[in-house]
């Protein structure tokens, strides 16, 4: 069974097999075999090659804190990290089409400086209109569409550049 978790922003695949004798841990190159191993509410007390570890930890919806040897690191599911960064606004200079349909109207055009949610341009698909909305304050580079196109999901219909506030 593959997990994927974010650490420390960096992806962080663990690999776990269990067998009758023990549990195998892999983490990237590396391979932990332990030995026989319990989970409580506060620890997970692990024996790998005959020696008992114990590890305080503490989980919070899906997220996992781990301290050890004085650091502490918090487990975040990947899928979990990957949507948090998409929602964070990271800013993406193409615009796409969210459906298939016909361009109505373009409310901008090359040069323009445009505010978070502001309207882009209208699009009809099987008689309703889907309003493409700008998703960060930016400039107008390249308009690749006008009134009548017809645009499948996913293509790109104009180019942003980021500008400051």
């Amino acid at each position: 069974m593959d997990r994927a978790f974010t650490v420390y922003g960096e992806r962080l695949v663990l690999a776990v097999e269990q067998t009758p004798e023990h549990l195998r841990v892999r983490i990237g190159d590396d391979v932990l075999v332990i030995e026989d191993h319990w989970i409580d509410d506060r620890y997970v007390t692990m024996r790998i090659g005959g020696r008992l570890v114990r590890i305080p930890y503490a989980r919070v919806g899906a997220h996992v804190h781990v301290a050890r040897a004085g650091e502490s690191y918090e487990f975040i599911p990947a899928e979990e990290a990957e949507e948090a960064e998409r929602e964070a606004g990271a800013f993406t200079p193409e615009v796409t089409s969210p459906m298939p349909g016909k361009v109505l109207a373009v409310k901008v055009a090359v040069g323009d400086i445009v505010e978070p949610d502001q309207a882009l341009l209208l699009l009809e698909a099987m008689k309703m209109e889907q309003t493409v909305r700008a998703p960060a304050r930016a400039r107008v580079i390249e308009v690749r569409v006008e009134a009548g196109t017809m645009v499948g999901p996913g293509a790109v219909v104009m180019k942003l550049e980021p500008v400051e506030e």
